[in-house]
C-alpha cells in the first residue's frame, strides 16, 4: 500500500488542492464574495502549501530514479509514474491558481 501511495502521491495532492480551493471559494462566497482579498490570500496560501508538497514529492521521485537500486524494474517504473504524476500535478495546481492570482 505504501508503494501505491507514493506512486499516486502527486495526483492525490492535486485532488486535495482541488477540493481545498473549491471549499475555500464556496465558503468565501457564502460569507462575503469569493474575490475578497482575504479569501484570495487564503486560497493562495493553501495553493502555495500544495505546490511545496508536490515539489517535494517530485524531488523525492526524481531522487529515487537517479539512485541505483537493487529493488527491480517494478520500483523503477513506479518512481517514473510518481515523477510524471507529480509533474502533471504541479502544472495543474499552477493552472488552477491563476484565477486566484488575477481575481476571477
Amino acid at each position: 500500500m505504501r508503494r501505491w501511495i507514493f506512486t499516486l502521491g502527486g495526483l492525490l495532492l492535486w485532488a486535495v488542492h482541488f477540493v481545498g480551493v473549491y471549499a475555500i471559494a464556496s465558503l468565501a462566497d457564502t460569507v462575503s464574495t469569493a474575490d475578497a482579498v482575504g479569501w484570495r490570500m487564503a486560497a493562495l496560501a493553501f495553493s502555495g502549501l500544495c505546490l511545496l508538497a508536490v515539489l517535494l514529492h517530485l524531488l523525492l521521485a526524481v531522487r529515487r530514479l537517479a539512485s541505483p537500486s537493487a529493488s527491480g524494474a517494478a520500483d523503477h517504473f513506479m518512481s517514473q509514474v510518481a515523477a510524471m504524476g507529480s509533474a502533471l500535478a504541479l502544472l495543474a495546481i499552477l493552472w488552477q491558481t491563476l484565477p486566484t492570482l488575477i481575481g476571477y
